[in-house]
């Protein structure tokens, strides 16, 4: 059986336990690089289909103007078994979308003090 290897910047619909405990099926941005997904894994922020960009100030990139209705919410990161969490590829990536998203998930990262990342 080959496997899929997702490349940083896809958008996923995947199976994951909700915060009512349940399974359901979710959306997010592969946000790791290709090396690190050829394992079959991925790190995602998850994608809200209602864009609050208020509500999540500062971290939420808004997808619309790169054809898909939604916003990555940098701030809600999963790692992925991409065979258990039965991945399917919405979307492929969007390079300036990408771009944006990964350089916010770094910035939380990086450290204020020393200025490194």
């Amino acid at each position: 059986m080959d496997k899929k290897t997702f490349q940083q910047g896809d958008i996923l619909e995947v199976d994951l336990v909700g915060t009512s405990g349940a399974r359901d099926r979710f959306q997010c941005m592969v946000i790791s690089p290709i090396l690190f997904n050829d394992m079959g894994m991925v790190i995602v922020a998850l994608v809200t289909r209602e864009v609050q960009m208020q509500r999540h100030a500062g971290f939420a990139v808004n997808l619309e103007p790169y054809g898909f209705k939604g916003a990555v919410l940098t701030n809600n990161l999963r790692t992925l078994d991409v065979a258990g969490a039965n991945a399917a590829l919405l979307k492929e990536r969007h390079p300036e979308a990408t771009e944006m998203v990964v350089a916010r998930v770094q910035a939380i990262f990086a450290d204020q003090d020393s200025g490194v990342a």
